[in-house]
This record gives structure tokens, C-alpha cells and sequence, in this order.
């Protein structure tokens, strides 16, 4: 059985996984925004990674590329790319959202109209390269991550958001055979 450690960007991740991923280990990095290096990060989770003596497996890390120049993607393979160097021995997985989480909540728009009374979801091929909680708050003026947030997170169906999503594509693949009854919706 995986003990698995997941490092994430914000209280919103944190507090979702809290709720799905009770027994893990579920750590902020503390670093985010457009203005923190790739190479920050990786010091700030290789320092958390050595913290955790190797009781933990895999480390699965997940944050928002914000309104970096670099693709998803290309954030992913580096970061992976320098954590594995350093920590040879570990499965490391690395997950970008691109944008940020808010644009995974907004695949699914049927879960959107039922939490957001009288809502008009934007088109899906508009979601991606935007800023998701720019989006959200136009939906729902008083949008709060650590709550409403967290609730469309645990309220989204996956196997939805996976369709028209490749940055959380990736994610529900590669995390595909863990058992979470949160990914089987």
C-alpha cells in the first residue's frame, strides 16, 4: 500500500485533499505565483522530500503554471526532470494546472450550474490560458477558494473534466490506479 506524499501549491489543494486523501501526507510548498523560479520550487520540495526520511511514495506534486511563459508540460518535465536527478530512488510525479485549479473546476459545467445558482458557464474552449479565478469570481462574485473552491473540487466529476482537459488529463491517468472513489465519478 502507497504511502503517499503530495506537495501542492495552495490551502484550496490542501484542504481538497485533506478531504479525499485522509492519511497522507499532504504538504503546502509555500511557493507559488508566476514569479517563483522553477528552481525554488525544486529546492523548496527536494528540502520537504529529505524531511520525510523516505517513508514516503510516491511524491506526487501538483501546481499551477500561472501566467508563466512555459507550457504545462514543459514545467512538468522539468521539474521532474531535476527531482528525479536529485532523489534517484523515488517515484516522483509532477502535475501542472494550467492555469490554475479554478480551470479544472470550470470543465465540469453541470457541477458549476448546480453549486452556482443561474449560472452561464463560459464555452470549454475558452477555459485554458485564462485566469480560472478571474472566470470564477465573474460567475460567483463572492468566490472564496478555501471554500467555495474546495467544494466544486470535491464536487467535480473527473472522468468529465479529464475529456477536455490535458493538463488534468495527465494527472487522472497517471493516478488512474489508486484507489480514490473521488476519481471514479
Amino acid at each position: 500500500m502507497p504511502n503517499i506524499a503530495f506537495f501542492v501549491d495552495g490551502l484550496t489543494e490542501q484542504l481538497f485533499l485533506d478531504r479525499i486523501c485522509r492519511g497522507y501526507t499532504i504538504r503546502r510548498i509555500g511557493l507559488n505565483g508566476n514569479t517563483v523560479s522553477l528552481d525554488a520550487i525544486v529546492k523548496r520540495v527536494s528540502a520537504n522530500i529529505i524531511e520525510l526520511n523516505n517513508r514516503n511514495y510516491p511524491i506526487i506534486i501538483i501546481i499551477d503554471r500561472e501566467k508563466r511563459a512555459e507550457t504545462w508540460e514543459q514545467i512538468k518535465d522539468y521539474l521532474e526532470c531535476r527531482l528525479r536527478s536529485l532523489f534517484q530512488n523515488l517515484e516522483i510525479m509532477v502535475f501542472v494546472c494550467d492555469i490554475m485549479i479554478e480551470n479544472w473546476m470550470l470543465f465540469d459545467t453541470e457541477n458549476l450550474i448546480a453549486y452556482i445558482e443561474e449560472c452561464s458557464p463560459p464555452e470549454l474552449d475558452t477555459i485554458n490560458g485564462r485566469s480560472g479565478k478571474k472566470i470564477m469570481k465573474a460567475l460567483k462574485k463572492d468566490y472564496h477558494e478555501t471554500t467555495d473552491g474546495v467544494s466544486l473540487l470535491f464536487n467535480m466529476r473527473p472522468s468529465i473534466v479529464r475529456l477536455h482537459c490535458p493538463s488534468f488529463n495527465c494527472l487522472f491517468e497517471a493516478l488512474s490506479g489508486l484507489e480514490c472513489s473521488w476519481l471514479s465519478k
